[in-house]
């Protein structure tokens, strides 16, 4: 999940520095949906359904690799994630990516 996560921010960043430039402030944050509001202002009609898209994948940055975001010592973030939000994860970062590329 967290590798799908990364996969998207950096097509988001790179549709965003093709489309309207990177400012340092975006090029730092990993915040998905901030990058597809930004998108979005730029090319509407070319970004439908990006932020339904980004939104999935927002938590996987942080909750996919920090075992104390969970409660409890033995908890840690493969017991939580499953295979199926695997699968889904990586189906939104490859039609971000195709988006992407369309885009620029």
């Amino acid at each position: 999940c967290f590798m799908a996560h990364q996969v998207a921010e950096k097509a988001l960043k790179a549709g965003m520095y093709a489309i309207c430039g990177l400012s340092q402030e975006n090029l730092k944050h990993h915040r998905l949906i901030g990058h597809a509001w930004n998108l979005s202002l730029e090319r509407p009609v070319l970004t439908d359904g990006l932020s339904t898209l980004t939104h999935s994948l927002e938590s996987y940055y942080l909750d996919t690799r920090y075992p104390n975001r969970y409660p409890g010592p033995t908890t840690i973030p493969s017991d939580v994630f499953t295979s199926e939000q695997a699968r889904e994860a990586r189906e939104s970062a490859k039609a971000i990516l195709e988006m992407m590329q369309r885009l620029v």
